[in-house]
């Protein structure tokens, strides 16, 4: 299928030679954030945060709905069981699979590489064809709908960049091919919109003298000169500076076009340096080669320091695993003149030398001066480093005095790229790294360092993890489709030829990628155990084995991960490393608050933010972006890990840093927890997904501390969270082991309340009876009218789900006083005990004496913007008017509960809505709907796995009714057939067909 995007100017689609409507603008901004990631996978809640912008993002709901709706547009006609092939789910997130001539931005970055490189070959007729193709690609600014977005910014920085280069290369190209006349105009107009671009100035005066103009010419240098000092207040570079030289000469060169002589061509030095890595046959660009040519030996004199920096590195035998799209990125940079000095940066053994021995590899036919490789692990002091740069590509030169001097002799004039190796200790010799390359034109460098040189004209390539398994654990398949496990199953076969990946081991051989969080050398070392351990005892014994020395001919920094966690961790000063200590208290990520909060220590006077960062420059640490678009912050689990080991060799910080965290999780919880009961529930709902694992691992320091008051609050703030997002056996085990401490009796009760709700909403009612009845106990002891108001009502609710009907109502009647003293979560509770009574009573007498109940209960939610309760009265409401056989109005309860169901996430609470809704299709004689909807229902119940909603009592007989009825008119294979197709449904398309959403 032929699919075009457009996002050089207004966004477009076309499929099949049609143009393709994209929806609202939400809908286009999902898909321009997976357009500008070029092809690379966006974490969901990444692609919430930038669609949505700094406006409240979206539930995972609708942006699943958002991504279904734009499959259907760009896969017209795929069956609905067929994976999708253009976006794609990948990981914890998707991705948008087009070649790059699918997309303009991608085909105006390959032709203006192949003009570029034309040009640069001499063929400049060819040049200009290619330019001027991908020029005419824009049809106004890049991403011209999402200008402010900040998830465009870097991308629309980088076409813009890259189309004034092309428009520059194109007047090149002209000039080369005597078009000197005729782009004068075009020229002028360039200099006036882009005053600051020297390249364009010396065109324009280039093209003048070229013309006959050469007063206008020494005009147009005169201005350029004006430019720049009024606006950036320095004097021009030396091309500017060498065309006034030629121009007042009259130098012949200019006269007439010259014959542009292809790189290969450029005269060769006196002393070839030793190239490295040699070049690749043309079968296998990437596969083992052969040892590099080894480098003449310097002279006796040379430090041993330098010696050693000039060793090749390890060659590996092995292929680099998923790594191929980091290899043309690099490569793609480092192609263009405005990217000569590129750094890897990334946290150590995540593989950053072994991608820039790749790239270089890839790089042999563009830099036919060679490739020099500079190990400088051992070099401690950063005044060597252009020492040892020098002895590397001139073996045995004599230095003198003015070493960056004779380096800048040796390199310029030759097309060369310069590796330079484990950079982050001698960061301090960057500035003198960013003056070589800006007095060596043909230069080019590439730098792998844990941290950033964070100098002018550096663009840093993070080398992230490899991807980790997603979807099913059981499908071997699946699972060995990440590139961690295939690196983890290749290595491991290495050492054991039997090994493979079954439905058996694949679970736990995901778990172990997961725990060493992707990072190519743990994996190794950890795959390297396969000959003696399965994977079973393998991810049982995981902190032993990684212990362990890896392979042999690896440095002795990267023999173990903890040596290669001990060389970054040896290099930070010591506000770093006491920051790095105490971050370990966290749970996956966190804000800057709470990283201060933790990391300024027992006084709060530590300094938080210097430090963390120069972690994260480190890459100790690493950046990702919440769903408002905020910093949050963390560390991969092997170095937490090792920042945790740290952390428990000081008793007093240990404890200082837990008790700090748990303070500080603790007042969010509680707080999130009112919010969770009002206007504000789907936002702090959001918030409290993203600190739920640093909230619970603050409830089991606290167990662990002795601090069950602690524990208790944080379990108290959390419960209705966990019944909201189903996590009830997390929540029930938290409680449970809280209630084995002592606790003060109204605390006590809640506890025993939360504990309750978690045992009820997995239909335990029986535990959920003693638990209320407890709590109910324990509050009146301690005489805590609103620990009574939460267990009281829980009482009533297992009679209601028991078929008490009558004790039920009497025991809500007595709740309501309670409720009406309870304090902040009183008017909460009171709207749902009213809704829980008109339902006793629907049960008793019928629907006319509970509907004033019940629409007393909604009409307080919805006066506090109460989603909860707000869909509980509608469901109640939905039931008494199919009672009444009002199945109209049934649906527009049913239909306003979908979309707040959607809001909230709440599966469970939405298959009862479904199930209802199929009744009343029956009732308006759909069959297909009736039975998909049951499809739907069907799936979300055993996606939660526990009926949570055990006080709804509709009529089941109805809807297994609704089924017979269905079955019976489509025939049993139609029926089953729509079943499956509500059960393929994720949540965003089951939300949308349940309320008809075109």
């Amino acid at each position: 299928m032929d699919i075009q995007v457009g996002v050089l100017g207004p966004m477009t689609a076309t499929v099949s030679g049609r143009h393709t409507g994209l929806g609202g603008l939400r809908q286009r901004a999902v898909l321009a954030v997976l357009v500008a990631a070029r092809g690379r996978m966006v974490p969901e809640d990444r692609l919430r945060a930038d669609a949505w912008g700094q406006t409240r993002s979206a539930s995972a709901a609708t942006l699943h709905s958002y991504v279904g709706e734009l499959r259907k547009l760009l896969e017209p006609g795929r069956p609905a069981r067929q994976p999708a092939q253009v976006l794609v789910r990948e990981g914890v997130g998707y991705a948008l699979r087009l070649d790059a001539e699918a997309v303009d931005a991608e085909w105006f970055t390959t032709l203006t590489e192949r003009g570029q490189h034309l040009l640069q070959g001499g063929d400049a007729a060819a040049a200009v064809a290619a330019l001027r193709e991908g020029l005419a690609l824009w049809r106004g600014p890049a991403y011209a709908e999402f200008a402010d977005a900040t998830f465009a910014l870097p991308e629309i920085a980088r076409l813009d960049g890259l189309r004034l280069a092309a428009q520059e290369d194109l007047y090149a190209a002209e000039l080369s091919t005597g078009r000197h006349a005729v782009i004068v105009g075009d020229l002028e107009k360039h200099t006036a919109e882009h005053p600051l671009s020297e390249r364009g100035w010396e065109l324009l005066t280039l093209a003048l003298y070229r013309s006959g103009r050469q007063g206008d010419a020494l005009g147009a240098l005169r201005a350029a000169r004006r430019t720049l000092a009024e606006e950036l207040g320095v004097d021009p570079g030396p091309g500017l500076r060498q065309l006034e030289t030629a121009v007042l000469a009259q130098d012949d060169d200019l006269a007439a076009p010259p014959a542009a002589r292809p790189a290969s061509a450029a005269p060769r030095p006196a002393v070839r340096p030793s190239l490295w890595p040699p070049a690749p046959p043309p079968a296998d660009p990437d596969g083992p080669q052969a040892a590099p040519v080894a480098a003449r030996p310097p002279a006796p004199s040379d430090a041993v320091a330098v010696a050693a920096a000039r060793r090749s590195p390890h060659t590996p035998g092995t292929p680099l695993v998923g790594r191929d799209r980091d290899i043309a990125e690099v490569a793609a940079l480092l192609r263009r003149p405005e990217h000569r000095l590129v750094t890897l940066t990334g946290t150590g053994g995540v593989g950053k030398t072994r991608l820039a021995v790749a790239v270089s590899r890839r790089l042999a036919d563009d830099f036919p001066d060679g490739t020099v490789f500079v190990a400088l692990a051992s070099v401690r002091d950063p005044a060597l480093v252009l020492s040892v740069v020098g002895h590397a590509v001139a073996p045995g030169a004599q230095e003198g005095l003015d070493v960056e001097a004779l380096v800048v002799d040796q390199v310029r004039g030759r097309r060369m790229l310069l590796v330079l190796d484990n950079f982050e200790h001698v960061t301090d010799a960057a500035p003198a790294v960013a003056r070589l390359v800006a007095a060596c034109p043909l230069l080019s460098v590439l730098v792998t360092s844990r941290a950033a040189l964070r100098v002018r004209d550096e663009t840093v390539h993070p080398v992230h993890p490899l991807d980790l398994p997603s979807g099913s654990r059981t499908d071997p398949e699946a699972v060995g489709s990440a590139s961690a496990v295939r690196l983890f199953v290749e290595r491991a076969r290495a050492v054991a030829p039997g090994f493979a990946l079954t439905p058996d081991n694949a679970p736990t051989v995901a778990a172990v990628c997961e725990r060493l969080a992707g990072i190519p050398l743990a994996l190794e070392i950890a795959a390297a155990k396969a000959r003696f351990l399965p994977p079973s005892l393998l991810l049982a014994r995981l902190d032993e084995a990684m212990a362990a020395d890896g392979a042999r001919d690896l440095p002795d920094r990267q023999r173990t991960m903890r040596a290669t966690l001990d060389w970054s961790y040896g290099l930070l000063g010591e506000p770093e490393q006491r920051l790095f200590r105490r971050l370990g208290a966290f749970s996956d990520s966190f804000t800057l608050e709470a990283a201060e909060a933790v990391g300024s220590g027992p006084e709060g006077d530590d300094p938080v933010l210097g430090p963390l960062a120069e972690l994260v420059d480190q890459s100790l640490v690493v950046t990702v972006t919440d769903r408002d678009g905020r910093f949050r912050y963390r560390m991969l689990e092997p170095v937490a890990q090792y920042a945790r080991t740290h952390l428990a060799r000081g008793r007093a910080e240990a404890w200082a840093a837990g008790h700090a965290h748990a303070v500080y999780f603790l007042e969010l919880a509680e707080r999130a927890a009112l919010e969770h009961m009002g206007a504000e529930q789907v936002r702090w709902l959001e918030v409290t997904d993203a600190e739920h694992g640093n909230m619970t691992r603050a409830i089991h320091w606290a167990l662990s501390d002795g601090s069950p008051e602690t524990a208790g609050r944080l379990g108290w703030a959390l419960w209705l969270y966990w019944w909201l997002r189903g996590d009830l056996l997390v929540g029930r085990r938290a409680l449970e082991a809280t209630l084995e401490q002592p606790l003060p009796a109204g605390l006590r009760s809640r506890v025993q309340s939360a504990a309750a709700a978690m045992a009820f909403a997995q239909g335990d009612f029986a535990a959920a009876g003693r638990w209320w009845q407890q709590a109910d106990a324990d509050g009146e002891t301690a005489q805590d009218v609103a620990a009574r108001a939460h267990a009281l009502p829980g009482i009533g609710l297992v009679a209601l789900a028991e078929g008490d009907p009558g004790k039920a109502a009497a025991l809500f009647r007595d709740s309501i006083p309670l409720a009406e003293r309870a304090g902040a979560t009183g008017p909460w509770l009171w709207s749902l005990i009213h809704v829980w009574l008109g339902t006793a009573i629907m049960m008793e007498t019928g629907p006319a004496d509970a509907v004033p109940y019940i629409e007393l209960g909604l009409a307080s939610a919805r006066s506090r913007g109460d989603l909860l309760a707000i869909y509980v009265a509608l469901f109640n409401l939905s039931q008494a008017r199919i009672s009444e056989g009002d199945h109209e109005r049934a649906r527009e309860h049913l239909e306003e509960g979908v979309r707040l169901s959607e809001q909230t996430r709440d599966l469970a609470n939405l298959a009862y809505f479904l199930d209802t809704l199929a009744v009343v299709e029956d009732a308006a004689g759909d069959a297909v709907r009736v039975a998909t909807l049951l499809g739907a229902a069907q799936s979300l119940r055993e996606s939660v796995g526990s009926p949570v909603y055990g006080y709804y009592q509709p009529d089941d007989s109805l809807r297994d009714a609704a089924a017979v009825h269905a079955r019976e008119t489509l025939g049993g294979a139609a029926f089953d057939e729509a079943v499956a197709v509500g059960r393929s449904f994720t949540f965003g398309e089951t939300v949308a067909y349940a309320v008809r959403r075109p």
